[in-house]
């Protein structure tokens, strides 16, 4: 539940309530003790595959352990409730910890759901995240990115033993009097915020029927040190009696472990409801603004959901705040729609607690929507986007030029290269080579990522020395760029910029002396590049490390690439510092010589030689994960 939704809960409040009373949810014409929602009550369902509605655990595991049938996910047991059920969690990824390239070490991400055993919402938009992975693992686009590129942990219920108990009986709550609750939101049944610690599955045991500990308040750095948590048993907050004293918050912190926690840059914690992101400041200023940054573009894949960071130095004992203060990293607690009016929203009575009980009508849609959102945070938070390689072919399809970054180490690449003296007449077809799918293709066209408004096309100049050692620069028009279709890509669809070039015999362009390639360009969640492809970027001490701007500085912005010399001696010199991405342009183009349209040719041999082993090499991973 929002932090903010939680009222202040004093020392004057009784442990334990004096009475309690059945209450039974109906869609309209309530009677004696019953609660009219407006819309069909939802009840779990049985099935494994997704449905318009809310399946049950069972059924959850079932969809669950399918899954992990796949050669690129693995299931693994991170702790044991106090009823002695099982917590599972989920790794989505290749069999390697490496980049696609080999140059460095993959990110980690991990989502969490049902930690509040009431908000069903949460384990379907976590199990939707583990499906969209599954069903993308070799879509050859945005998903098989992040199969190969990032390691992915989702623990799709944790708080197995409560969401249990709210199936038991779906449609029933007891309210009490208990002096700590809000005078209009019953416990227990299906609406059971906590985990079963002390407590039996009869909902109309009175005496137990409130204990048990909220899991969102047992977290350091903040445990009980705010009013919005309670060390008394029957309160809806109690934080238990002490930091971490909950087998299911000892098992979230074991599922950042699961692979490595050294590489983890990416933690939400899935709720609902209020329709925001809790953000966590911790007053380190580069994590704070990347947290920023990042729920920006995330939240842009949504509708209306805002952002509500909690200061430096404060918190309630939530999860958020233990993994961003813990690691150092962007750390969210998302609350799933509605908003603040409840099923208001969607045209109904608006009960005070019912966006907990998100209508079946909706919460399809919430799935995808919110699966979207999420993944996009994790190709983002998988690192900046930077180019690989360079290829020049002639029109006669012979090879004008052909460059890579190849790794060097275990955390660095060097530079490869043929070139040139110079450039010949005619039509060329330039190819720029990213490390990632650099936009979202539907249907074979390029669009632009759920929510995102980015440039379609990067900028792209030939910057350099006339045969005068005079400097020349030529900005290649819009028109003239196209993304890569998924035949004639390197390893994704839209990894690969084509650019068609002409030169006219004796221009500036074919006698050049010098002549670099000057890429700025922006990935499809709007991070634009690291301008020096030579150091691996990666996430330390809260902030990109590694990530340089065109200046050859240190930043978490990045900037213009200057990645290639395709004429004469020496390695490119670092781009001129600039302003935003445009959409490409400038004044004269390449006028020395016609742009033609752009066509098909025949593969360069390098980057066949590439795709070749991106190809055998994403077979062997998924052969030794399968073993």
């Amino acid at each position: 539940m929002a932090r903010r939704l939680i009222p202040a809960l004093g020392a004057a409040l009784l442990a334990m309530p004096v009475a309690a009373t059945v209450q039974t949810y109906v869609e309209s014409n309530p009677g004696t003790n019953q609660i009219a929602l407006g819309y069909p009550v939802p009840e779990p369902v049985n099935s494994v595959t997704p449905v318009n509605g809310f399946r049950a655990y069972g059924s959850l595991l079932a969809r669950h352990r399918d899954l992990a049938a796949s050669p690129v996910i693995r299931e693994e047991r991170i702790g044991t409730t106090t009823e002695g059920r099982a917590i599972w969690a989920y790794v989505v990824g290749d069999a390697d910890t490496r980049l696609a390239d080999g140059s460095g070490s993959e990110g980690v991400v991990l989502f969490n759901g049902g930690i509040h055993a009431r908000e069903w919402a949460s384990p379907e938009v976590a199990t939707a995240v583990l499906e969209a992975l599954a069903a993308g693992a070799e879509d050859g686009g945005f998903t098989e990115f992040l199969v190969d590129q990032v390691e992915i942990t989702i623990v799709p219920v944790l708080n197995v033993d409560g969401f249990i108990q709210t199936q038991r009986t779906p449609t029933q709550v007891l309210r009490t009097t208990f002096s700590g609750d809000p005078p209009s939101w019953p416990r227990d049944g299906r609406m059971r915020r906590k985990n079963m610690r002390g407590a039996d599955a009869e909902l109309t045991t009175e005496s137990d029927a409130l204990l048990g500990v909220d899991v969102n308040r047992n977290s350091n750095p903040f445990w009980a040190q705010s009013s919005q948590s309670s060390h008394q048993t029957g309160s809806l907050v109690h934080h238990g009696s002490g930091p971490g004293s909950e087998p299911e918050t000892r098992a979230i912190q074991a599922a950042a472990e699961l692979v490595d926690a050294n590489r983890l840059r990416f933690f939400v914690d899935i709720h609902s409801f209020s329709r925001v992101f809790f953000g966590v400041n911790t007053g380190h200023a580069r994590r704070d603004a990347i947290t920023r940054s990042l729920v920006d573009a995330v939240r842009a894949a949504t509708t209306g959901y805002g952002y509500d960071p909690t200061p430096a130095g404060v918190g309630i004992g939530s999860l958020d705040e233990y993994f961003a203060y813990s690691y150092q990293i962007p750390a969210y607690t998302l609350e799933i729609e509605p908003g603040g009016n409840g099923a208001a929203d969607y045209g109904h009575n608006g009960v005070t607690h019912d966006g907990f009980v998100l209508p079946e009508s909706e919460i399809s849609r919430v799935r995808q929507e919110l699966s979207d959102a999420l993944l996009l945070g994790a190709y983002r938070q998988s690192g900046p986007p930077v180019v690989l390689a360079s290829t020049l072919q002639a029109g006669t399809g012979d090879m004008v030029y052909a460059g890579d970054w190849i790794p060097a180490g275990t955390s660095g690449r060097s530079e490869t290269s043929t070139r040139p003296d110079s450039l010949p007449a005619g039509e060329m077809t330039l190819r720029i080579v990213f490390d990632r799918p650099m936009r979202a293709v539907d249907g074979g066209s390029v669009v632009q990522y759920r929510g995102q408004s980015i440039p379609l096309l990067p900028t792209v100049r030939l910057v350099g020395l006339d045969a005068d050692g005079q400097n020349i620069e030529f900005a290649v028009p819009a028109g003239m760029m196209r993304w890569s279709a998924a035949a004639e890509s390197t390893r994704y669809q839209a990894d690969t910029l084509v650019v068609a070039l002409s030169a006219a015999a004796g221009s500036e362009l074919s006698t050049a002396a010098q002549l670099d390639l000057v890429v700025d360009a922006q990935d499809l969640s709007g991070q634009r590049l690291d301008a020096n492809p030579a150091t691996v970027a990666s996430w330390s001490d809260g902030a990109w490390s590694g990530y340089e701007d065109a200046d050859g500085r240190e930043s978490d912005q990045g900037g213009a690439s200057a990645a290639f010399r395709l004429v004469g001696s020496g390695l490119a010199e670092p781009a001129p510092s600039g302003g935003a991405v445009s959409s490409g342009g400038g004044s004269g183009g390449l006028g020395l010589g016609a742009l033609l349209g752009l066509g098909l040719f025949a593969l360069a041999l390098r980057i066949q030689r590439r795709r070749r082993f991106f190809s055998a090499r994403r077979s062997g991973s998924r052969s030794a994960r399968s073993a």
